[in-house]
């Protein structure tokens, strides 16, 4: 029986190892046997060793030498210095021969120091903020709340660990000659190079965290930014960004009143002003084309006034849990227990103030004698505020000082408000 040789209808690949390397033929099974017509050799790949990092900066010689020198500038002595070396590694130069031969998950860049440098960086940057600012308080005589808060720490925070500054940083220290990245990356016009410079200020700073500790990179990163952190605003205008929420912070949710209402202007653009009270005492008035902008021009005049004057409020006890209820109510029901049902009248003392903004007043009197007066914005709000003036000094003084007050002469009244 005839013997048949299979045809095999694609090429087969055959490796074969020479001491010179690998070649690679190609060929096909017929009748005749396998027929080889093509070949290729490669050659055989050097063995792959661990990372020294003596060998490879000898192939960076320029780049090694300003490592050495900016090492000295910074004024430390690495234990490691081949974390510095790592802090000043591109990726991109993993491509070239001395990279090759490295163990693939030995080869290192800068990109691990940068996580743990931007976190520091912060830290230390924070740390000279707020060094900064203890010093100019204490050695003024300005408010401690509008010039040394965490508004003001987390503003000029931001602004000194932003992008464009750490760029400029970097290039202040030229570390661009240090880093070892292929040229073409550098000579990106996208901002490529200013980016690498910020990703290498942040490497440096964790390697030398790593090396030096906390202590030692607070230091450094301090005399980098101290002339920027020198020259930072200490205004309110420019330090306050939220002076609604600075004013609740530093008063007090409860001593803080808001009242709030269109003056003027046209249907698509109105005005409205917003009365800023504290403890029933009108402190500042502001106006915006919407409530919340009105609210935030009062209490940065607020601020601002209180910055120039350095005075400081005096609070009022807060009221007992009983007293939280709505303060006509309570008025009225007390003086209805002690004066055998006799209720007290709210009496509209007239307006004053701009008359785009009125400020009423209310005074509440028992028996023609006037107790307490309260001023808002409308009159409901005013008998609101002078309810709650009786409520605090009921809570102050106690029952005997409405009896201390219809011993007094009592006063004219006038048109009675429902």
């Amino acid at each position: 029986m005839r013997q048949t040789w299979p045809v095999l209808k694609r090429s087969h690949v055959f490796w074969c190892s020479s001491p010179n390397g690998y070649s690679r033929w190609r060929g096909k099974a017929s009748r005749r046997g396998i027929r080889f017509y093509t070949s290729f050799k490669f050659p055989r790949k050097p063995d792959l060793v661990p990372l020294d990092w003596s060998s490879i900066m000898s192939e960076f010689g320029e780049e090694r030498e300003f490592i050495i020198q900016f090492e000295s500038r910074l004024g430390v002595k690495f234990h490691r210095r081949e974390l510095l070396f790592e802090a000043f590694t591109h990726r991109s130069v993993w491509d070239l021969e001395v990279w090759q031969n490295v163990i693939p998950h030995e080869r290192q860049s800068y990109e691990n120091l940068e996580c743990m440098g931007d976190a520091i960086l912060r830290a230390a940057v924070l740390n000279e903020l707020f060094e900064h600012g203890s010093k100019c308080i204490s050695s003024s005589d300005k408010d401690h709340w509008l010039f040394f808060n965490p508004s003001w720490l987390t503003t000029n925070l931001g602004q000194l660990v932003q992008a464009a500054t750490l760029a400029d940083v970097g290039s202040d220290l030229e570390l661009a000659r240090g880093i070892m990245v292929k040229p073409h990356i550098m000579n990106d016009t996208r901002g490529t190079k200013q980016k690498i410079i910020r990703d290498v200020l942040e490497a440096v700073v964790g390697a030398l965290h790593l090396d030096q500790g906390f202590d030692v990179t607070k230091r450094v990163v301090g005399q980098w930014m101290k002339e920027r952190v020198s020259t930072l605003p200490l205004d309110v205008q420019d330090t306050v960004t939220d002076p609604k929420g600075l004013v609740l912070e530093i008063f007090g949710q409860d001593a803080v009143k808001w009242f709030v209402a269109r003056v003027g202007g046209p249907d698509h653009e109105p005005f409205f002003g917003a009365h800023l009270r504290l403890d029933g005492e009108e402190v500042a008035v502001g106006v915006g084309k919407s409530k919340l902008k009105a609210q935030e021009v009062a209490a940065m005049s607020l601020l601002q006034d209180r910055a120039k004057q350095g005075w400081e409020k005096e609070f009022k006890p807060k009221l007992p849990h009983e007293m939280q209820k709505h303060p006509v109510a309570f008025v009225n029901s007390f003086f209805a227990k002690q004066y055998a049902g006799q209720m007290p009248k709210y009496v509209c003392l007239g307006k004053s103030g701009d008359p785009r903004i009125p400020t009423f007043s209310v005074s509440v009197q028992m028996m023609g004698t006037e107790i307490a007066r309260g001023s808002a914005s409308s009159k409901h709000k005013a008998k609101v505020e002078a309810a709650l003036e009786v409520a605090r000094g009921l809570h102050q003084h106690g029952p005997d000082w409405i009896s201390s007050k219809l011993d007094e002469k009592p006063i004219p009244t006038s048109k009675q408000h429902p």
